[in-house]
């Protein structure tokens, strides 16, 4: 039965990519395996980056169909409303800001039981202090928007810019609906940092865990934060670049997470290339044992179902060559034979991106 849900999952994908209806037979022959409650889907779409009425009726889409199959929860990356890396766009254009808000509640209309988790720019008050706007993810479900979750580390290295135009969130978790657009550190307001049995964080927010790294960028952990209050799942939207040696470290890292506080992790990342970033999605799951239970496809969009509790999912290969080396994040050689079609598909990805958007 659980291989069927894949078979019947994978016609769908297609009919996703090509734009086309999903046929009510293949609805109905997932909706009669994931009924039983307990499954997740890992959204793993490509945006582009400030198109949001393009994102918007993508993401639309896809809750819908959740809906129609009743999954529990819709996951999709970082961002997804807006794009990422979105930088200074926000702020030449704030007009796309305000778009983004109006699609976000039109997408929170349309969710019913299903639990859509949709990551987008959020505009601070115009009289706070600091940047003006956070990067932040909304729980839609039955008609509106539940509660939200606010980025609290902000990378400044690499490829990175998130602190030029990105505030810090003074909380992590999650607040209820009524702060958004004007929450600030003088209204944190007094409630669980988990929505339901879901720990949600947002990308960097699980990279800084002072027992996997020797030094630590930031002063405090969000995911040992949500980790006081048990939740049954962490959930991380992501948009993870892809790199050398990057795969390898995000393995590792997050599967020491899960087993550490025995609790699985759901890690959805973006595909696709924008600007100067490439993402190789391979979105995953693992268990409270840490071993992994699920990955998507790398370099493809892709729907892919899970149920972490009972431990259900498919591991898709990563690029040739990377499985082997998932034990070398911390060893530096000059041998790249198994990163050759990783960074082939990198630079194929980037071209066709940066012209067909």
């Amino acid at each position: 039965m659980i291989e069927n849900l894949y078979t019947l999952s994978e016609i769908a994908d297609k009919r996703f990519s090509h734009g086309e209806d999903i046929p009510q037979n293949i609805i109905d022959g997932v909706k009669s395996i994931v009924s039983e409650g307990g499954f997740i889907g890992m959204a793993q779409i490509n945006p582009v980056a400030g198109n949001v009425e393009y994102n918007a009726k993508k993401i639309a889409k896809y809750i819908k169909y959740a809906c129609q199959i009743g999954l529990d929860m819709i996951v999709f990356p970082e961002l997804a409303l807006m794009g990422y890396p979105i930088e200074d766009t926000i702020d030449r254009h704030p007009v796309i800001v305000d778009e983004n808000i109006k699609w976000l509640k039109g997408l929170a209309k349309i969710t019913r039981g299903t639990t859509a988790l949709v990551g987008f720019i959020e505009p601070r008050a115009k009289n706070a202090e600091g940047k003006k706007y956070f990067n932040s993810a909304a729980i839609l479900k039955n008609g509106k928007i539940e509660g939200v979750v606010r980025k609290s580390l902000l990378p400044n290295y690499s490829e990175f810019n998130d602190y030029r135009y990105i505030e810090p969130s003074p909380a992590v978790g999650v607040q209820p609906p009524e702060t958004l657009g004007n929450f600030d550190r003088d209204n944190i307001r007094p409630s669980s940092k988990i929505f339901e049995k879901y720990g949600i964080s947002i990308c960097e927010d699980c990279w800084n865990n002072k027992e996997f790294f020797e030094k630590q960028l930031y002063d405090k952990d969000p995911i040992e934060e949500l980790a006081q209050e048990k939740p049954e799942v962490f959930i991380n939207c992501s948009a993870s670049p892809t790199r050398a040696k990057k795969e390898q470290l995000k393995h590792n890292m997050l599967s020491f997470i899960a087993k550490k506080y025995k609790t699985p992790i759901v890690y959805v990342n973006q595909v696709g290339a924008i600007d100067n970033s490439s993402f190789d999605g391979s979105s995953r799951v693992f268990g409270a044992d840490g071993e992994l239970i699920a990955r998507a496809k790398s370099f493809e969009e892709q729907l892919l179902i899970v149920n972490p509790a009972k431990k259900i999912g498919k591991i898709y290969p990563l690029t040739k060559g990377l499985d082997k080396s998932l034990t070398e994040q911390k060893v530096f050689t000059l041998e790249y034979e198994s990163d050759l079609e990783r960074t082939y598909k990198t630079i194929i990805q980037g071209i066709r991106d940066y012209f067909r958007k």
